[in-house]
């Protein structure tokens, strides 16, 4: 069978070291906004990448004041894939949503030196060639993540249609093929600051990571992200941003968003966890403490730029850009559209833009884009992607994974940590 010439392949990754680290994948769904159709798509496609669904993380968000029908769709997608699904159910929060993306990384991710790649169920990344080597590349660059710039992706004519089912195939190129075209995101062109932030805040700066127009979508499991994913936090950013802002003033707390203060959640994180393995900026320049062991800093960006492609604007997801612009609209009334819609403040610089495109969208007309889109290489595979998976679980079986829910290999997961500080003591 076709898996098994691929498994072989793998095994020979294995003995030259190429694969060295495990990767899981991290995804949110919001069971209000349309997650039940695009999540088959969404898990095949990283499923083919090759992230084994037993590390496959997926937090599904539903508001308890809406129609469960949807949530219990997801519900049955999860089981029938044996992923690990954990579900969010209480108004949505930016804060709230932050909090439980913690707490679930924390929960299944046990050793420091995985890698998670994040990735909303809208978010295809588009990795050009495996994935794995691409985290071996960063590692021995002692890299602690990887970045990428949105790209939207479109209908033919730039009208909003539905999300096709999932083929008896299983073909990646499936979502693709309906949304053939490519345009840069307008989300771009907002200031690179939390939204849900007032202006005044920030005083630590930029985050680390931070590379205009561009997310972090995979980062080492030493590091946390930021709410909106600009930037990994250093050891010394973590302990303001992490914290619940009670020794500061309100207007410098960089986490006060529109929900209210921020709980503090620097005892989810592995900052809390393994504080004497970070350098921080205090810490002496000598940083070698052991026989190669190195102290965890967040500096390294990997040099690999990782385009995100989404599938936003289908028929089935428009009512998360309504959401949306009721959340930012400032004086703006989300209702008005023309010059009366152009005339108020609302708190993004793409609100008005993205404003016009969800009227056009809902009503049924072409959505005017950027002249910068184009129709180049569709994403995806075009074959059965079922070989592709096949083989990663097969191979992952081989390394006689004991544990679904903490995918623990022997000797490994658990013991690496330990290992090190014998060395250090030692």
């Amino acid at each position: 069978m076709r898996w098994r010439v691929i498994l072989a392949f793998l095994s020979i990754l294995v003995s030259s070291h190429v694969v060295g680290q495990r990767i899981w994948l991290y995804g949110y769904v919001s069971a209000d906004q349309g997650g039940e159709v695009l999540l088959p798509h969404f898990i095949n496609h990283y499923h083919q990448l090759g992230i084994t669904y037993r590390r496959m993380l997926i937090l599904v968000h539903h508001d308890p004041d809406r129609s469960r029908e949807s949530l219990e769709r997801i519900a049955t997608i999860c089981h029938g894939y044996m992923l690990e699904c954990r579900f969010w159910e209480e108004p949505f929060s930016v804060e709230g949503q932050y909090r439980e993306h913690l707490k679930m990384l924390k929960d299944f991710v046990y050793d420091p030196y995985d890698w998670i790649l994040y990735a909303n169920v809208n978010e295809f990344h588009d990795w050009e060639g495996n994935i794995k080597y691409a985290v071996e590349k960063a590692n021995r660059k002692r890299a602690y993540y990887i970045t990428g710039p949105y790209v939207d992706r479109f209908s033919g004519d730039f009208r909003a249609i539905s999300v096709p089912a999932m083929s008896d195939g299983r073909k990646t190129g499936d979502v693709f093929d309906t949304f053939p075209v490519r345009c840069p995101s307008p989300e771009i062109i907002d200031r690179y600051t939390d939204p849900d932030a007032p202006p005044a805040t920030q005083p630590y700066g930029e985050p680390i990571g931070h590379h205009p127009g561009s997310k972090v979508v995979a980062f080492r499991n030493s590091m946390r992200v930021t709410r909106l994913r600009d930037g990994v936090l250093s050891p010394d950013e973590a302990k303001v941003y992490l914290s619940n802002c009670s020794t500061i003033e309100p207007r410098l707390c960089p986490r006060m968003s529109l929900d209210g203060p921020p709980e503090d959640l620097y005892h989810l994180t592995p900052y809390a966890m393994y504080q004497s393995q970070y350098r921080y900026k205090d810490t002496p320049l000598k940083e070698e403490i052991g026989i190669n062991i190195t102290l965890w800093h967040a500096l390294e960006w990997a040099g690999i730029q990782v385009p995100i492609h989404r599938i936003d604007w289908a028929k089935e997801v428009l009512s998360k850009h309504r959401e949306w612009l009721e959340r930012y609209k400032g004086t703006c009334i989300v209702e008005r559209q023309g010059a009366q819609l152009q005339q108020c403040s609302p708190l993004l610089a793409s609100w008005h833009e993205k404003a016009r495109m969800y009227h056009d969208a809902v009503s049924g007309r072409q959505m005017k884009v950027s002249e910068m889109c184009d129709r180049g290489r569709l994403l995806g595979f075009d074959t059965n992607t079922l070989d592709m998976g096949l083989a990663w679980e097969e191979f992952e079986t081989s390394l006689k994974v004991v544990s679904k829910v903490r995918n623990s290999i022997k000797g490994d997961s658990r013991t690496r940590l330990e290992n090190i500080k014998k060395k250090i003591h030692h």
